[in-house]
């Protein structure tokens, strides 16, 4: 569920001119109510360490269509990315929307840049405040969604074998890795040996038409719906935390990537 809500942000490092003290301006923005994601994975091998990577798209085209692939997988957007330990058996992984390796909060969104937080522009530590402001905001991390019955969508898990993927390099103290997936880590390089927007990167074979023909045992994607409440909230709280338990807290979706025959990964 999405809805709108009003902030309150400091404008003052914004303006030439202003007023001693703080310049505050209200603007209203998309927010979704926060959910979870529950993976049931089963892997018939010994343990191993996986990458989890979960999109979102249209499940129709604007005509109503189901998409061709080869344009279908254009419309996907990454909303997180994460590594898992794989247990030998059937286990599953909790992941909450607010864990996304694609965002940063709001309060880094919109951080103070006065005297007090920024470092001076010669300072050692202006790289690392700069770099620290990069990463999508939280509060827009799905899209708007439609009123009533919602925005048909599928959301898509994958998971792939981490021995592949990873990156070895060593990991600064301190660094603001929370958006990596987007902004990579900073003086490092892309902590992922895949392409971004992996798997759907690249032009699938011939015989795929459709999602579907797509999935192979590492993959899954279920039927989801955005519904947007066309509704404004201010940023307490207790009027999202109302809005929420009235539409109910999202039910996780659950996905199941089955490596049958021992774990498959493509």
């Amino acid at each position: 569920h999405t809805f709108w809500q009003q902030s309150v942000i400091d404008m003052q490092r914004g303006l030439d001119f202003y007023p001693r003290g703080a310049v505050l301006a209200k603007f209203t923005h998309l927010q979704h109510i926060p959910w979870d994601i529950k993976i049931t994975i089963e892997n018939t091998g010994g343990p191993k360490t996986g990458t989890a990577r979960v999109f979102i798209g249209p499940k129709f085209d604007e005509r109503g269509v189901p998409w061709n692939f080869n344009d279908h997988r254009l419309m996907f957007i990454e909303l997180d990315k994460f590594f898992v330990t794989l247990k030998q058996g059937t286990q599953t992984i909790d992941r909450k929307s607010s864990q996304s390796s694609v965002t940063i909060p709001f309060d880094r969104t919109f951080r103070s840049l006065g005297p007090q937080a920024r470092p001076e522009d010669n300072a050692p530590g202006i790289a690392a405040f700069n770099f620290c402001g990069c990463g999508w905001p939280q509060h827009m991390l799905i899209p708007k969604g439609l009123e009533g019955n919602g925005l048909a969508c599928q959301l898509f898990v994958m998971i792939s074998d981490f021995s592949q993927d990873k990156v070895d390099l060593p990991r600064q103290q301190g660094q603001c890795s929370d958006a990596a997936s987007y902004c990579g880590i900073r003086d490092s390089m892309y902590p992922d040996k895949r392409s971004m927007g992996y798997p759907f990167d690249r032009v699938a074979p011939d015989n795929v038409d459709r999602l579907e023909d797509f999935l192979t045992p590492n993959m899954s994607a279920v039927d989801v719906r955005i519904i947007h409440n066309n509704r404004t909230v201010d940023q307490s709280g207790a009027q999202v935390e109302q809005l929420a338990s009235r539409f109910g807290q999202a039910k996780p979706n659950q996905q199941k990537p089955n490596q049958s025959g021992g774990p498959r990964w493509n």
